[in-house]
Order: C-alpha cells, then structure tokens, then sequence
C-alpha cells in the first residue's frame, strides 16, 4: 500500500508494512511498472512530501491509497525522465498550489492542469538515463562514506579503550 508515509523524503518508497486484501476497489488502484504516484497530501505544514512522485518498478504489486494520483507515461513521456521532472521543476509548481494549514493538500485537478514543456522523447530518455546513472553514482559513494564513518568511529572507540 502506498500511503502518505511511503514517500521518502530522497523520493523513495519507504515500505510501511501496511497490505492491502485484492478486491474490487484495490484493483482499480494497482500501480504498474513504469508508472508513477503522486503524493497530494502533506502530514506537515512545511510541504516536505507533497507533491512527490515515486516510479514504480514492479507490476501489480502496489496499491494506492486516496490521496495518491496515478500518473501513466506514454509515448510522448519517458518514465526516467518524468520522474526527475515531477521531483524536481513540477513539484516545485505543485507546492505553489497549496490549500489547508496544519495538514496541506493539492486537488488533482489543478495538478492535471500545470503544464511543463519537455524535449522529445529521444531526449527524455537519454537524461532519465543520465539521472538514474547519477542517482546510482551518488548512492555508492554514500555507501563509501557511511563505511569510512564506521571505521573512523571504531579506530576512535579502539583509541580510548
């Protein structure tokens, strides 16, 4: 199930361990590979997930729950590419549109209507390639760090001993 705490704040999905039972109103809400879900609702004030997207890798095995959007790329929609631009410019445009206070909100409506001008698709799938590539890049050497931070910490715990 992809709920409002699914979201991370990197754009993505944190498992919250909720399941959902297959039956006629899920089936409607079952995100597809290649797909993406947007989030139109924020637990906070201060906007820190509205509005995110998350790219689907797997069929049929999310859910969403009501205040998520489907969003279908197409022929003319790079899925890579989208969900770089939903995070990043688009979202941005998003939590211009806020409504609510203690809890903030979008209507999709006014979401389905935000333009946004994009390359051709030859285009969007050369710099969705680039951003996963970079994505990658970046989580490695955060791997890196995180490994040097723990052995600094165990030579400095080895050090006052």
């Amino acid at each position: 199930m992809i709920s409002i705490g699914s979201y991370g704040l990197d754009s993505k999905y944190v498992d919250q361990n909720i399941r959902a039972i297959s039956n006629n109103i899920t089936k409607e809400r079952i995100v597809n590979k290649g797909e993406l879900a947007m989030v139109l609702n924020d637990k906070t004030s201060n906007g820190s997930i509205i509005g995110r997207s998350l790219l689907i890798d797997t069929d049929d095995e999310y859910v969403i729950n009501q205040r998520t959007e489907i969003i279908s790329p197409n022929e003319n929609l790079n899925s890579s590419f989208a969900y770089v631009v939903l995070n990043g410019l688009f979202r941005e445009k998003v939590k211009k549109i806020v409504q609510g206070g203690t809890q903030i909100y979008v209507n999709y409506p006014a979401v389905e209507k935000m333009t946004l001008p994009l390359p051709n698709i030859d285009e969007q799938k050369a710099l969705g390639e680039f951003f996963n590539t970079l994505d990658q890049t970046i989580a490695f050497q955060q791997q890196k760090l995180e490994k040097l931070q723990h052995i600094k910490k165990a030579y400095l715990n080895e050090m006052f001993i």
